[in-house]
């Protein structure tokens, strides 16, 4: 999994833990800058990525999987991607 891949699991030491990485992420969006460390986690690319947290940080948070699926590189994304990425946003 790609989240495992970046952040560990809370079974592996030296990673971070989910909560962990789901506060790198709402910190990126604070800040509205992307780090590209965090694209596997997403499961998708850096322009997609960068797209995502470009349109977290100008309209807020994400109300549905077809709102966030009109965000730029994630018009054919599968649900299972849309709803990761829904659950860290």
């Amino acid at each position: 999994m790609a989240f495992e891949a970046v952040c560990g699991s809370s079974r592996t030491a030296g990673r971070r833990s989910e909560p962990e990485c789901v506060e790198t992420v709402q910190q990126m969006v604070r800040r509205g800058r992307y780090d590209p460390e965090i694209a596997p986690v997403l499961d998708v690319g850096d322009a997609a990525g960068e797209a995502v947290v470009k349109r977290r940080t100008d309209l807020g948070s994400f109300e549905s999987l077809n709102q966030l699926k009109k965000t730029p590189g994630l018009d054919r994304a599968p649900s299972w991607r849309l709803a990761r990425i829904a659950s860290l946003f």
